[in-house]
């Protein structure tokens, strides 16, 4: 293992990070053998497994070459391909850097985040993105021809904002209703909430085999934000808000926001989204009948509270005539029952 270290010089990353990224290149078809000996037999070792499956049965083979690649990763990190800002940036440098030979190779975003499966997904495969998708993204803005102005770091960011979404809403796209918008809390140059869209079950061409993936299909700043929010809840298309983090993207100087967010139960505009997904995987062969739209388990815990955490939200949020006015939220309920008690968003973060 210190080969690769050594190698490609990374110093304070896991042994995993360093193989996936030496895979990765491996099959993007860019030179890494500027190491030493060990690293380019374990490479090229398990690349000539996938390689030898295509080229001797040529595309009939390439479900049996995806599950080459799974297993080689498989082997290497112990549970299988795992992903990070840090490998998605290192991806989006090559592409943006003249690196990826490759036309048809999409780019590894991400794990698809467990809260997903809420609304119909498939959490068990990755987040791919093609590579127009990312040069659209990073171009210098250009509202004509959808060019968003977005740094290399801010799409590799995206990775983690995803799995932690300020709001998630169906899209209001007619021709691809199974689509999800994602509202992060990073901002562009004109102070605009970058949103995420991703589409469910579909599929790219990743370390030389087709493989089944969401998509990230674009990611920009949205104008209007106000009015876009407001007419997904009058619109039954909201799925999901984190009122706290709502409520600090609605202090930020500069972003629009609406004054007060509808409260209520998204459960019936889950269930109809989520039949959607479901329906258009169904036509596309996908096996939905293990797709659970329960709560997932780490989304459906108690949360304990320190008193540090306890006295921050006090000063944070209490009412400045009656500091201990917001001891009356602190206590335990379900989300159902917390929308029906607040009436707007400043009082949902007290």
């Amino acid at each position: 293992m210190n080969d690769y270290f050594d190698t490609y010089g990374y110093y304070n990353v896991s042994e995993d990070y360093v193989l996936e990224e030496v895979l990765a290149d491996y099959y993007a078809g860019i030179d890494i053998y500027a190491g030493t000996e060990n690293a380019q037999k374990d490479i090229g070792a398990r690349s000539r497994n996938v390689q030898k499956t295509v080229g001797s049965r040529g595309e009939a083979a390439s479900e049996e070459a995806s599950g080459e690649v799974k297993k080689g990763l498989t082997e290497i990190t112990g549970t299988g391909a795992r992903y990070s800002r840090e490998a998605f940036l290192v991806q989006i440098n090559d592409l943006l850097d003249g690196k990826i030979t490759d036309p048809d190779q999409y780019l590894m975003v991400g794990d698809t985040p467990e809260l997903f499966t809420r609304f119909g997904y498939d959490a068990g495969i990755p987040i791919l993105t093609t590579q127009r998708h990312v040069r659209d993204m990073n171009a210098p803005y250009d509202k004509a021809l959808h060019h968003h102005g977005l740094s290399r770091k801010q799409i590799a960011r995206l990775t983690d904002k995803i799995s932690a979404p300020v709001m998630i809403m169906q899209s209001a796209d007619s021709k691809h209703q199974d689509r999800m918008v994602i509202v992060t809390d990073e901002l562009n140059k004109r102070n605009e909430p970058i949103v995420v869209a991703i589409q469910p079950d579909g599929s790219g061409k990743y370390l030389e085999a087709e493989i089944d993936a969401n998509i990230m299909v674009s990611g920009y700043g949205k104008e209007t934000f106000s009015n876009y929010v407001t007419s997904a809840f009058s619109e039954g298309r909201m799925l999901m808000v984190d009122y706290a983090k709502s409520h600090r993207l609605q202090q930020t100087p500069g972003v629009s926001f609406p004054n007060n967010l509808p409260q209520g139960d998204f459960s019936d505009n889950i269930a109809r989204y989520a039949a959607v997904v479901k329906a258009k995987a169904a036509a596309k062969g996908k096996d939905v009948t293990k797709r659970s739209t329960e709560i997932p388990a780490p989304y459906n815990r108690t949360a304990l509270l320190t008193e540090e955490t306890v006295d921050r939200w006090l000063q944070d949020y209490a009412s400045k005539s009656s500091p201990k006015y917001a001891q009356a939220y602190i206590t335990r309920m379900s989300p159902d029952q917390f929308l029906k008690l607040t009436t707007s968003i400043q009082q949902s973060c007290r």
